[in-house]
């Protein structure tokens, strides 16, 4: 008699004699690997219920060479934004309402303003400052709420 090469399980020939421990065995293999993978899968769910209670979206954007609260730069999502990183360089967190580019520039700070969906961002010194030099590419990487 022939037998599958993941689990064993009886193939019978038409010159086999059909047993009926041969059903029993294989049908214990069966049993035996659907509860393995029900576990796994179930200590998988378990596992990613801990990885908290957000998703992660990333982007670019191009700068324009505006600046200033007339010219803010302006992310919008498809969720509620918790943390935006912009260009390893600024943190935005929401709640927050100013941001600091590099604490030994005083004039690198900017202000920040939160909406349900997105972020704005300005800086009245430079374009520089509020990462929107004209034709430069930022990256971003934002922590939206999964609910």
């Amino acid at each position: 008699m022939q037998q599958t090469s993941n689990y064993q399980l009886s193939q019978w020939d038409a010159e086999d004699r059909i047993q009926r421990e041969d059903f029993n065995s294989d049908n214990a293999k069966v049993d035996a690997a659907l509860k393995a993978q029900a576990e796994t899968v179930a200590d998988l769910e378990a596992l990613c219920a801990g990885f908290g209670n957000c998703r992660i979206v990333y982007g670019s954007y191009t700068g324009s060479g505006l600046y200033g609260a007339d010219n803010p730069n302006t992310l919008t999502f498809d969720g509620n934004p918790l943390i935006v990183f912009v260009s390893n360089t600024i943190f935005l967190i929401r709640g927050s309402v100013g941001y600091s580019a590099d604490p030994q520039y005083p004039n690198s700070s900017g202000t920040v303003i939160w909406t349900d969906h997105g972020v704005s961002w300005y800086n009245s010194s430079s374009a520089n400052w509020q990462f929107s030099v004209a034709n430069g590419t930022y990256r971003y990487v934002a922590l939206l709420a999964a609910d």
